[in-house]
């Protein structure tokens, strides 16, 4: 069975909704069967993970490399609107890949999908040691920065990416658009070109507007705010 995880941190920009709302995403979406888990400091409509390091922001997000396989992960400003199986079979049955988003703007290996089917605690183990060794969260623009020894991180995907290249690449390193077409950037795609493709199966919001900013009559909030009862857990 695949696990598909979320995160929510306490104090941002998301709450409990996302967490409903991804998950309703998946229950549409996705005709095998999985277990839905949200890693959170705050009661959730699910099961939950407790975090239990308060890294701070998006940082919570390394928190999920404990988590064994076959894990497959979005963020909570994803919409998903068609099927999800392509994606989720290709995680049961691949192994040793780490599955990450190609960014939209410059091609980069991004966070807002991730996938495996392998152990992966070894990632979570060189971050958590980095930071019990001196990494600093420091606050710069209204975001925070890891400082690992003399260098810096803006994020977790960032650092993700370094150590993929620098430090330990058993990983090989998939796109998620490369094993499932159907996955567009709401500012770079439909904000621009008016409507939604006609293929598509998930919308990344990556920034503003967030999905429950959208205008009442936007043609994304029939799914946004599409209500699935029967989801267990879910009323």
């Amino acid at each position: 069975m695949i696990t598909i995880a979320c995160v929510l941190r306490s104090g941002g920009d998301y709450d409990t909704d996302y967490v409903r709302r991804l998950h309703e995403g998946i229950f549409a979406n996705l005709s095998m069967p999985y277990r839905f888990v949200c890693l959170s400091d705050v009661d959730v409509p699910c099961e939950r993970v407790p975090l239990v390091h308060g890294w701070p922001s998006w940082w919570s997000k390394m928190e999920l490399f404990k988590l064994r396989g076959a894990v497959l992960y979005f963020d909570l400003d994803t919409v998903i609107i068609g099927s999800v199986d392509q994606l989720a079979t290709h995680m049961l049955n691949t192994q040793n890949s780490l599955i990450m988003l190609r960014g939209f703007y410059r091609q980069d290996q991004c966070s807002g999908i991730l996938g495996w089917n392998v152990d992966v605690s070894r990632i979570f183990d060189r971050f958590y040691g980095e930071c019990a060794n001196g990494a600093k969260f420091k606050q710069k623009s209204n975001k925070p920065y890891a400082f690992v020894g003399l260098q810096h991180f803006r994020g977790d995907q960032e650092w993700l990416a370094y150590y993929l290249k620098n430090v330990d690449n058993w990983l090989s390193v998939t796109m998620a658009q490369d094993i499932m077409p159907g996955i567009y950037s709401y500012k770079v795609d439909i904000r621009q070109k008016g409507r939604i493709p006609h293929d598509a199966k998930i919308i990344c919001f990556h920034g503003r507007p967030r999905p429950a900013e959208l205008f009442v009559n936007h043609e994304l909030r029939k799914y946004w705010c599409k209500r699935v009862t029967s989801v267990s857990g879910l009323g």
